[in-house]
């Protein structure tokens, strides 16, 4: 069961990807490939089509053919997943660092504070990554077993920044309501796209508690669930704001 369910949503996932890049391909010609800005068109193509790559790595290797015929290694299979949903939240994060530093007027202080801020995540990211590859077991379908304690700190790392940052941007928002000029389509947006964030990554972690802590198994839904998820928000933050 556990096998079938974590096919079926890395199947699901990848065609909800194809299916929001169809939806958005006129966007991404018109505001990404023919602007001259390359920070832009790297978070982008990062954020698109190392998702739709990792899903297709991740159909191929989760069925029952491939695992048993090639003996694959699952270690390694798993720290590729671990290293490049970490690698797709960075990116996320940057792009929002980016909004909320523009909202500030890219002021010295706050440019500091977000730099040593993002740092240190990502300290924490490769920690964590690096204990829960260590602590692994899984069956020979390449099923994690239990669920390493070092994931629930990725977890709580990844809401508590989407806190921090959505808490900033209130903060900018509500002396915009006092000033008068909240209704400025970059305040509005930015706040807009920063709250759906927020709400849908903890969402994610805090729905998934319960199944962790009674089921303890979540690592063959979660990474390709984030994958898909992180992927279509950050590409829809990078549009919204051209």
């Amino acid at each position: 069961p556990m096998k079938c369910l974590r096919q079926s949503r890395t199947v699901a996932g990848l065609a909800l990807l194809a299916y929001d890049q169809i939806l958005t391909w006129e966007q991404e010609v018109r505001y990404i490939w023919r602007d001259p800005e390359v920070f832009l068109k790297s978070s982008f193509f990062l954020s698109r089509y190392l998702a739709l790559v990792i899903q297709i790595i991740n159909i191929i290797h989760s069925s029952s053919s491939v695992l048993q015929r090639h003996g694959w290694n699952c270690l390694l299979w798993f720290s590729f997943q671990t290293f490049t949903t970490s690698l797709l939240l960075c990116n996320l994060e940057l792009v929002m660092m980016i909004r909320v530093y523009a909202l500030y007027d890219r002021t010295r202080l706050m440019g500091t504070l977000l730099a040593l801020w993002f740092t240190l995540s990502r300290i924490l990211n490769i920690w964590n990554g690096v204990q829960s590859v260590g602590a692994i077991e899984t069956d020979s379908f390449c099923i994690i077993k239990e669920t390493p304690n070092s994931s629930k700190w990725f977890s709580l790392t990844t809401v508590t920044n989407q806190f921090l940052l959505w808490a900033l941007t209130y903060y900018k928002y509500r002396d915009a309501v006092k000033g008068g000029w909240s209704k400025h389509p970059i305040i509005r947006v930015v706040m807009r796209d920063n709250s759906w964030v927020f709400i849908v990554l903890a969402g994610i972690f805090i729905s998934l508690l319960p199944y962790s802590l009674y089921v303890d198994q979540v690592a063959h839904i979660i990474f390709s669930l984030l994958t898909c998820i992180v992927s279509i928000m950050t590409c829809r933050l990078i549009l919204n704001m051209r």
